[in-house]
């Protein structure tokens, strides 16, 4: 078995016999497919010396069972790295069938040799011996390890089902594709740390560090390996060189080049979409492109970033510093892995291993004379920080008043109140409501007949509303009002003959509804270089409208191109944008040239949120959009002195109120407000909720308490007090 090193030997030999041991259990047919993938045999059955792949997984099991526990401890966790590799092969032969991979390791793989039934049968049975194996080890750390195990492998299969559905679309933000990456890739190596930790007897704090350190590892390690996806040497990888362009995968660095703004990217955005396998010519531009576009810097950047993050949370935990140092190092070969920094980075990749092995022996000294934590680094060496708080931001009043239809149906109604979709793109709101008795679905037949049902703020298509209607379901549509005018805009045009010309992200809930107004007659286009192939019945009879949540100067560049190719086509440019929208934009726009990095606060699915970082990002300044306070790393703010906080329309404030608390633990700060406009757009609750006395209500008045963005001078004291105190 190929491991990074030659230093391992008997962990190597311990894993290698556990691997074997597993498969002989398997009947003969599947066995021989098992052995013949994991590189011991050949077709014909006769033992090779194949490449057996990295197996860094169940090394990084190992090394975190050294760094609990000493001398041979760590062979109590030996059964763990063998259920943690199953599962890793388990998973890779169903990859190998989904995307049609026919070489792994220089060789064919498992289903074009033995066919897909089978290859997909001794996929299914690692993965049950892997769970067989844990389970044998007894004692009482075998419950949570093998619920540890289940957690991941969903989380495997959410992220497969995320890259798959991927393939089927013209846009994926970059946040989407990370939540993928976090759940396909980073999630498994966290578990293999944690999973060594927990069997090597660790503490709880220990398996907490360790499965942070993996799980940052290994998405560390998904940026390299979508790196060498595109430039890798095929004498290294085993895979033909530009093997996810040709495949046309939505990776890390090609998404991240499709998002960037850059004068290039609609090339790009028209290589991928184009019929037909690329040819080499293609190909090779549009691996340029995604370099010019800034895609390979972008991962590159981030698999460093992540690596040194992954080694600071080796830092709390109580760890033995030898194998601190042993899990640094091998941190930096992960990332400088089959020498990909030749391929145009060279001296940078080198640099980072040195960086990271040198960062490796300081940690260790650092342990054995009573290290601290990352965090607390960060708050002992900052200087006086800045924190922007551009306005407006968070909630705006559609939001509000989607969340307060919810709230007074609960209180009137009683529970269960059950809402189609998301009332908002948020995870907090969501998990609020439904602590008071919300049911969200998504779609109707999972409503009882006779229930009371929502209809979300981003709103639905009349066919929706007939099939309650016709259901005898007590509907209440609490879709925000700028959408209704949006549905309206396009009923009309639709009733006056024209053909409406959407511009919106395909399978948002919002586009969804709108096109659901007249789908026979609406068309949809998400970037500018979609315009050139659309095919309309008649040129003269266009209108075009905008999904409420895009970049301003999104939809202004598509709809000038729209008005390039059809001159009478009728529409407002960007104004059916929401003013919360573009009013949150404009609040980033006023303050990221002055700062270090942009916090957006709101939810992966969150459009309104995707678009503050993409314009921050298109600035030049690093942006990330986090759930909340607890998502923030403090490797971020090493050099961060102006730190800018904002939230999407449909976050909480007192989200970002908890973000500038965080900011403030970790050392003095200065807090700015920046306001470009004040908001106080009002609008009516339903019928039926008016009246049991709900009016017209200001933006931050909403009966559940929620504040608004500009009433923030109390708050900045309270913050800055409960620092002080601290």
């Amino acid at each position: 078995m190929t491991v990074l090193t030659d230093q391992y030997t008997a962990e190597r030999e311990a894993v290698d016999a556990g691997l074997r041991a597993a498969a002989d259990r398997l009947p003969a047919p599947a066995a021989r497919i098992a052995a013949y993938h994991f590189g011991w045999t050949d077709t014909a059955g006769s033992p090779v010396q194949a490449n057996s792949g990295k197996a860094l997984r169940p090394l990084l099991t190992l090394l975190a069972a050294k760094a609990v526990g000493d001398g041979e401890r760590w062979r109590q966790a030996v059964p763990a790295a063998v259920a943690v590799e199953m599962v890793h092969n388990f998973s890779l032969i169903h990859d190998d069938i989904i995307d049609h991979d026919s070489l792994r390791r220089h060789r064919p793989t498992a289903w074009k040799v033995y066919g897909v039934n089978d290859a997909i049968l001794v996929g299914d049975a690692l993965h049950a011996l892997a769970f067989e194996i844990l389970a044998e080890t007894g004692g009482d750390r075998v419950p949570a390890g093998t619920g540890l195990l289940a957690q991941t492998v969903r989380a495997l299969i959410e992220g497969q089902l995320a890259d798959t559905r991927f393939e089927g679309r013209d846009r994926v933000e970059l946040a989407e594709c990370i939540a993928m990456s976090e759940a396909k890739t980073a999630s498994l190596m966290g578990c293999a740390t944690a999973l060594g930790a927990l069997f090597g007897g660790g503490t709880a704090q220990q398996v907490d560090a360790l499965r942070d350190f993996g799980f940052r590892l290994g998405l560390a390690f998904q940026h390299v390996d979508d790196l060498l996806g595109i430039w890798g040497d095929p004498a290294v990888t085993g895979k033909a060189v530009y093997s996810d362009l040709r495949n046309r995968k939505k990776s890390l660095p090609v998404t991240a080049a499709l998002g960037s703004g850059h004068p290039d990217a609609p090339e790009l955005a028209a290589i991928y979409s184009a019929a037909g396998q690329l040819t080499e010519a293609e190909l090779t531009r549009a691996a340029d492109l995604v370099e010019a576009c800034g895609g390979r810097h972008a991962s590159r950047h981030s698999a460093e970033t992540l690596t040194e993050s992954a080694t600071g949370s080796l830092l709390s935990g109580g760890l033995r510093a030898e194998a601190v140092e042993e899990l640094s190092r091998l941190a930096a070969s992960t990332v400088d892995r089959a020498n990909l920094w030749r391929a145009g980075f060279a001296n940078a990749g080198r640099f980072m291993a040195c960086k990271l092995r040198q960062g490796g022996r300081l940690m260790a000294r650092d342990l054995r004379q009573g290290g601290e934590p990352m965090a607390s680094k960060v708050r002992r060496e900052a200087a006086r920080r800045r924190v922007l708080l551009p306005a407006p931001r968070s909630f705006c009043a559609g939001v509000e008043r989607a969340i307060e239809i919810v709230e007074r149906l609960l209180e009137e109604h009683g529970r269960p109140v059950y809402v189609r979709n998301q009332i908002v793109h948020n995870a907090h709101v969501v998990a609020d409501l439904e602590s008071r008795g919300a049911v969200f679905v998504g779609e109707l037949d999972e409503v009882p007949d006779d229930a009371l049902v929502v209809f979300s703020a981003h709103g639905v298509a009349p066919a929706v509303e007939r099939e309650a209607a016709a259901r005898g379901l007590d509907a209440v549509d609490a879709t925000c009002p700028l959408v209704a005018k949006v549905h309206a805009e396009a009923k009309r045009a639709a009733d006056n003959g024209d053909t409406v010309i959407l511009i919106g992200h395909e399978g948002h809930e919002e586009v969804v509804g709108t096109i659901g107004v007249a789908p026979e007659r609406t068309l949809l286009v998400e970037s500018a270089t979609e315009v050139a192939a659309l095919q309309v019945p008649d040129p003269a009879r266009l209108t075009y409208l905008s999904q409420t949540t895009l970049a301003v100067a999104e939809v202004e560049a598509i709809a000038e191109t729209l008005k390039g190719r059809f001159p009478a086509i009728k529409g407002q440019g960007a104004e059916d944008i929401c003013y919360a929208t573009s009013n949150r934009q404009a609040a980033v726009a006023a303050v990221v040239d002055e700062a270090d990095l942009v916090l957006v606060v709101g939810s992966a699915n969150s459009s309104n949120s995707n678009r503050l970082v993409e314009l921050a990002r298109n600035a030049g300044v690093t942006a990330h959009l986090i759930e909340d306070a607890d998502a923030i790393d403090p490797i971020w703010l090493s050099e961060a002195r102006t730190v800018a906080v904002t939230a999407g329309a449909s976050a909480p404030p007192r989200l970002v109120d908890e973000v500038v608390r965080a900011l403030a633990e970790l050392g003095p700060i200065e807090i700015i407000e920046r306001a470009v406009t004040r908001e106080t757009q009002e609008f009516l609750l339903p019928q039926r909720l008016r009246a049991s006395g709900g009016g017209p209500r200001l933006l931050g008045a909403s009966a559940s308490g929620h504040s608004g963005h500009t009433d923030t001078s109390e708050r900045v004291e309270e913050i800055l007090r409960d620092r002080d105190r601290s």
